[in-house]
């Protein structure tokens, strides 16, 4: 059973199969849809991921934002405006996933609900401001994520990189990240339930370990892209990518099936768009 967050930030228990987008998905589909209606009966079954919706807040602030504000403008021929679905946020999703335990609401689908509301009313010189410290945030944390690995990897040149030390490492990282160090969760149960976004970033560190010319500022999307992966082991969510290496990063993980990544073009046609979401819950729906 799912547990996302309403607009009204509310938690809610959603038992059909949903989708949530990366955030290069979600400009490929918001493009394509931004002047043509995607059917009523297949908007409830999108939902938005915390680290989708602060990249594409954060991109009005761009060169390419006039095309961005274009395409949240459009975002009520496909989407449900008044009833936005949003997984919790990247920590909260931790805890109760991999620790069962929620931590404090933050309301963010209610802040997201909020912000959609006054991009589709607004001009963008009315939120560029806003949207460029969003920006600036977001850069920051993900800098802050280029460093944490660079500290990982200079850590494992010198120690063996052997699957048990980094599950040690890794767990223990979580535990203070969601300030659960006193859980009795064991670390299997934790890497069992977060298996994809453990493998993902397993790999990641085995490649910048591999190359002492890593360079970790110009990977920082990819270690933020990581964390798409936590809600996977929920048996009602399926991630829906363009080819660009998920699938790659995680081979092993029991929640592979549920990473489905397409061709761009497949999202570039309405027809061929709707064909990949009615494929996607059709399958979803028979496992």
């Amino acid at each position: 059973m799912c547990v996302v967050e309403s607009a009204q930030g509310d938690r809610m228990s959603i038992t059909s199969p949903l989708i949530y987008f990366d955030t290069d998905t979600f400009h490929n589909f918001a493009e394509t849809f931004k002047d043509r209606p995607l059917p009523s009966d297949l908007r409830d079954q999108i939902v938005f991921s915390p680290i989708t919706l602060m990249e594409v807040f954060s991109h009005l602030a761009v060169e390419w934002g006039p095309l961005v504000h274009q395409q949240i403008k459009g975002l009520p021929n496909w989407i449900n405006k008044n009833h936005v679905v949003v997984l919790l946020y990247i920590n909260d999703a931790i805890a109760k996933i991999a620790f069962g335990v929620p931590l404090p609401e933050i309301g963010f689908a209610k802040a997201a609900q909020e912000n959609m509301n006054v991009l589709l009313n607004c001009d963008l010189a009315e939120v560029y401001e806003t949207a460029t410290i969003r920006r600036n945030e977001l850069n920051r944390i993900k800098s802050e994520y280029a460093g944490y690995l660079k500290d990982t990897a200079e850590y494992f040149r010198k120690v063996p990189l052997t699957d048990e030390e980094f599950t040690k490492f890794w767990f223990a990282g979580l535990k203070r990240r969601v300030h659960l160090e006193s859980s009795t969760k064991s670390a299997a149960e934790v890497v069992s339930a977060l298996s994809a976004y453990y493998e993902f970033e397993l790999t990641q560190l085995k490649v910048a370990v591999a190359n002492v010319k890593y360079n970790f500022e110009k990977h920082r999307n990819d270690l933020f892209d990581v964390e798409q992966m936590i809600y996977l082991k929920d048996d009602n969510l399926h991630f829906l990518a363009i080819d660009g290496g998920y699938r790659t990063k995680v081979v092993n993980s029991p929640l592979r099936s549920k990473i489905h990544e397409v061709p761009r073009t497949r999202l570039t046609d309405p027809i061929s768009a709707e064909e990949v979401l009615r494929e996607l819950v059709a399958s979803a729906s028979v496992r």
